[in-house]
């Protein structure tokens, strides 16, 4: 008596063998937007691909959006600013943020990826008139809202007194 082939449940993903002899995954996942689109994992082997595919299918479970492509700088700035900034900063930090990423990072760091953004990229931003060079290798730290607080305090600032600002905490 033949057995019959045992199925994976309907938005379970799949898991395929390519012809590079790798294996991919694929399952439908939540993005950001709220639309749903298909997500590719690869692996090795088929274990390691059925680990990486029950990954997403957790997050899917869990509602937890999964983006299919990197995110560009422009779109995930905004995004940043509403939903981690202006909850968790004084209105006065927030517009100086926003002010920052309007007119110096968006211009000219927008239409860079997320994944291949890097430190390079961040210091060729211009500083603004005025702003001294915390690097002291001439080209200065740009005006970037993550760090721009912290840089902006005197050295003798305690731990506490940064975290007001808004500054990270000293290590």
């Amino acid at each position: 008596m033949a057995t019959q082939r045992r199925r994976n449940p309907n938005g379970a993903g799949t898991i395929t063998k390519r012809k590079d002899g790798r294996y991919q995954a694929a399952v439908y996942v939540l993005q950001p937007d709220g639309t749903r689109a298909r997500k590719f994992a690869y692996g090795k082997t088929w274990a390691e691909c059925d680990v990486k595919r029950r990954e997403l299918l957790d997050k899917v479970d869990n509602g937890i959006p999964v983006p299919t492509k990197s995110a560009k700088l422009a779109e995930w700035l905004p995004y940043w600013l509403d939903h981690v900034i202006k909850p968790r900063r004084t209105l006065s930090t927030y517009d100086k943020y926003e002010a920052q990423v309007r007119l110096y990072l968006l211009p000219m760091l927008g239409t860079k990826r997320l994944e291949s953004l890097g430190v390079a990229d961040v210091r060729r931003v211009p500083r603004p008139a005025g702003e001294e060079d915390h690097c002291g290798d001439g080209q200065g730290v740009p005006p970037c809202p993550t760090v721009g607080p912290l840089l902006s305090l005197p050295r003798g600032t305690d731990r506490s007194q940064r975290r007001e600002a808004g500054g990270a905490p000293d290590r």
